[in-house]
């Protein structure tokens, strides 16, 4: 076997770590806790609804409008998903997320219950 030669996943890290500073999602040294309830499997819906709004943000024929999408809200704590997703897109300025809410049409929605979330931490 010729040990010269790397594979691509031996150097997805590198190309991370490499990766221009602009790109990447920096965390505001406060953190904001999320003040509604979470159900088991929360971290991954919120993940789930993300990358697929990430995606129809960035223009990318993604299919939201089906069950698989709507189950990520509806696990009695939609409410704590809305303000994780609408806390990123805000607070951490991710403008691919947020633009992929504004293209569901929930942005004025979905701020309104951010708001009530900051408002119930103060």
């Amino acid at each position: 076997m010729n040990t010269s030669q790397t594979s691509i996943f031996d150097t997805m890290g590198d190309l991370f770590e490499q990766a221009p500073i602009k790109n990447r999602i920096s965390e505001p040294s406060t953190k904001i806790t999320n003040p509604y309830p979470k159900q088991p499997g929360f971290g991954l819906r919120c993940h789930r609804a993300r990358m697929a709004l990430v995606e129809l943000g960035l223009d990318q024929a993604v299919p939201t409008n089906h069950r698989a999408f709507d189950d990520y809200f509806e696990m009695n704590d939609g409410a704590a998903v809305v303000f994780y997703l609408m806390d990123h897109a805000i607070r951490l300025k991710n403008k691919a997320l947020e633009k992929g809410i504004r293209r569901k049409g929930l942005w004025l929605h979905w701020k309104a219950t951010y708001q009530q979330g900051l408002n119930a931490t103060n």
